[in-house]
């Protein structure tokens, strides 16, 4: 469902304002490149960063069947979140001087690039966020704490008043895919 992104949002029910928010929000990210140089990532990796999570995010949440897709669909979940945490593990070229190479083996950075949000981790963060209220709720499941460049990564991101600000509600989250979860 497409919606008028002009809406008042005082007269909706909240599990559409919730679907209005995050269509704006991916509006704002998709348009913004242009707009905005300065959140754009320095790096053009960092838009591709997660890219198949949400995906498979979505086909876990949506499995109907309890037990024999299920496992499969949670593997090729957790597939995805080592791939994603690997890559936020990796320390930026930037960020490692020539003397001191070998010594930093984990990326000290607070986001994708460097320590400012860009746009990439805007898009990256929401989906992450969604995937973790969404998982815990609906198939009781938590990303794992061996996922430690991931948690890092959301923590970093719930302590920036920027993101804190537009994060939206974990009931809202609930409630937007109450309908889509398998139960």
């Amino acid at each position: 469902m497409r919606l008028d992104a002009s809406a008042n949002f005082q007269y909706m029910p909240e599990s559409w304002r919730s679907k209005l928010l995050c269509q704006r929000r991916s509006e704002f990210t998709s348009e913004s490149e242009d707009k905005y140089p300065h959140l754009s990532p320095k790096y053009k990796e960092s838009f591709d960063m997660g890219y198949n999570l949400f995906a498979k995010f979505s086909a876990y949440i949506k499995n109907i069947q309890k037990e024999s897709n299920s496992n499969f669909e949670k593997k090729s979940l957790l597939r995805e979140f080592k791939h994603l945490n690997d890559n936020l593990n990796i320390p930026l070229l930037d960020k490692i001087d020539q003397d001191s190479a070998g010594k930093h083996t984990v990326s000290r950075s607070l986001f994708l690039d460097g320590d400012q949000l860009t746009l990439a981790d805007c898009s990256l963060l929401s989906k992450l966020n969604i995937i973790k209220v969404t998982v815990k709720k609906y198939c009781d499941f938590d990303i794992p704490a061996e996922f430690s460049g991931v948690w890092c990564y959301l923590h970093n991101a719930y302590a920036h008043e920027e993101f804190a600000y537009i994060c939206p509600e974990d009931k809202e989250i609930e409630n937007m895919y109450a309908s889509v979860a398998k139960q």
